[in-house]
């Protein structure tokens, strides 16, 4: 199989393909600021971070650029190896499965968890480790939809789509029942991003007037849960006033 391909190999590179297109990096992009939105108020200072599952590397520096310390951990380690090539000493990094860390119970104030749900057979489990581990907050992303190659993309760089076999969409009401069974949370705060048609994830001026807006949950390609463990408020930007979202 071509190495450029989408839709074949280990799974665990899905969320790292998708930087070789056009779509998929708009994708990418779009899900860092909802991600960055839903923890906008956040302590940050002195406050550790785990993104278990983290693969290559894919947004442990956007999470250290936004002041917590960060520590990375992966099963594989070929994907520690490339984290550590493309961070050097940024961020800690660490060789274990999502569905059984190897840290202490308590160790991590928050954890996020970034397409890793979508990749794995026991979303339970996963669940179950990160609030395990983590005292203040939980943060998960997940793929509800993946871009396709454009005609041009995939002529130049013989692409494959990338399809479903790819990945396992997790439904809202699936996560929302489990976290509810599995984790004794506080607050829930969820919303999406890309509600309209590939056509649309693209920059230019109407696209990105649509899409620098979040959305209800189950409307977009791609959506995130922050799950708060305790009550701690650092206080809230002016700025951030009118995009806060809502709990859910």
């Amino acid at each position: 199989m071509h190495p450029g391909r989408l839709d074949g190999g280990d799974p665990r590179e899905v969320p790292f393909r998708l930087e070789s297109l056009e779509r998929g990096g708009y994708l990418l992009n779009s899900a860092e600021r909802l991600l960055l939105e839903l923890i906008c108020d956040w302590p940050r200072r002195g406050r550790t971070m785990l993104l278990t599952g983290c693969g290559a590397g894919l947004f442990l520096e956007t999470m250290h650029m936004a002041g917590f310390e960060v520590i990375g951990q992966d099963s594989h380690p070929h994907f520690v190896t490339r984290a550590r090539h493309k961070l050097g000493h940024l961020v800690d990094l660490h060789l274990g499965g999502s569905d059984h860390l190897q840290f202490e119970d308590n160790m991590f104030d928050y954890v996020v968890i970034l397409f890793s749900l979508n990749l794995t057979s026991e979303p339970e489990a996963v669940l179950r480790e990160a609030y395990r581990v983590g005292k203040k907050g939980i943060l998960a992303g997940m793929l509800n939809r993946c871009p396709s190659p454009t005609a041009e993309e995939a002529s130049r760089m013989r692409l494959g789509s990338l399809g479903r076999r790819s990945f396992t969409p997790l439904s809202w009401g699936r996560l929302k029942g489990m976290l509810r069974e599995r984790v004794p949370y506080r607050e829930l705060r969820a919303r999406s991003v890309l509600p309209g048609p590939q056509c649309t994830w693209r920059n230019a001026g109407w696209a990105n007037r649509l899409n620098r807006r979040s959305y209800p949950v189950d409307w977009g390609a791609f959506y995130a849960v922050r799950v708060d463990l305790q009550s701690e408020w650092s206080g809230l930007p002016l700025r951030a006033l009118s995009t806060k979202p809502g709990m859910v």
